[in-house]
């Protein structure tokens, strides 16, 4: 996808919501007690989401489950650029400088911004194909 990505299109951009610092992974395991708070009071009227909630806790376990899982895969912005180099490795770094990146054809960004207080912090990671 990005091997396409990088031949056919301007730009991207990959959003992240979490990230695999412990902060993120502590979100995910609160994750599991919001879902019960919230279920009583937005689901009231489903009896089988009540019941898969607090009888068989099947549906916190596999919402903070998938969290989780996607906390652990999510990419740095230096992974990212490893993947950008073996996809098109005739693309030579040109200047590197803490957050910003640019190739011959190409120009890669990250920035950071919290979303949830104290612990929730979004990952945007960001190519804007150079003008020839």
């Amino acid at each position: 996808m990005l091997k396409s990505t990088l031949e056919t299109s301007d730009a991207f951009a990959i959003i992240e919501l979490q990230d695999r610092r412990i902060g993120s992974l502590l979100l995910m395991l609160l994750e599991f007690w919001l879902v019960f708070l919230i279920s009583a009071l937005w689901f009231w009227h489903d009896s089988l989401h009540l019941m898969l909630t607090y009888a068989v806790p099947v549906l916190p376990f596999v919402h903070s489950f998938d969290g989780f899982v996607s906390c652990l895969r999510t990419r740095t912005f230096e992974e990212t650029l490893h993947l950008v180099d073996d996809v098109q490795s005739i693309m030579p770094v040109s200047e590197a400088k803490g957050n910003r990146m640019r190739t011959k054809d190409w120009e890669f960004g990250h920035a950071t911004a919290m979303h949830t207080w104290p612990l929730g912090y979004m990952h945007i990671t960001f190519g804007k194909r150079l003008l020839r």
